[in-house]
């Protein structure tokens, strides 16, 4: 069993930050939302989070819309470029352990196809947490042992 615990969507732009935050409850969570309020957006972003956005048609950022890669417009329909744009993920397996994935949309230097797993509740407590970087979409990086994705993310779901 996996429980999604919270979500997040961090975006620096050149001159101002954005953030979308949400939790998730035991049971059923119902998404709504008038359209073109970001209810796709959401989704796409929890399948790019989990390394699953193929999924969605493709594999990296460019299954995301340009409100988490190139641009954001403000209530004043301005348009704020974007510099960085992250996801995070907390996740809950059925032992009760928690861990969270941090996964770069935009980032300077940082390569999309790397993802951060924080052994931990990262985005609900404070805490000192290890880090371990980790690749996905990577050949044979389902199998390494220590820094593939998908090879933690199985031992996390055992």
């Amino acid at each position: 069993m996996l429980r999604i615990r919270k979500f997040k969507i961090e975006v620096t732009a050149t001159d101002q930050d954005f953030h979308f935050e949400c939790d998730f409850k035991d049971g059923l969570n119902i998404i709504r939302g008038d359209n073109s309020s970001g209810k796709s957006t959401l989704i796409n972003s929890i399948a790019y989070s989990l390394g699953m956005e193929e999924i969605i048609g493709g594999v990296g950022n460019k299954v995301l819309p340009y409100a988490l890669k190139d641009y954001v417009e403000g209530v004043d329909r301005e348009k704020h470029k974007i510099i960085n744009s992250f996801v995070y993920i907390e996740l809950e397996n059925k032992k009760n352990k928690k861990i969270t994935i941090r996964r770069a949309i935009v980032a300077k230097g940082q390569d999309p196809k790397l993802a951060d797993i924080i052994e931990g509740p990262y985005l609900s407590a404070n805490g000192n947490y290890q880090v371990v970087h980790t690749y996905l979409h990577d050949k044979g990086s389902a199998q390494n042992k220590q820094y593939g994705f998908f090879h933690i993310w199985k031992i996390f779901l055992n």
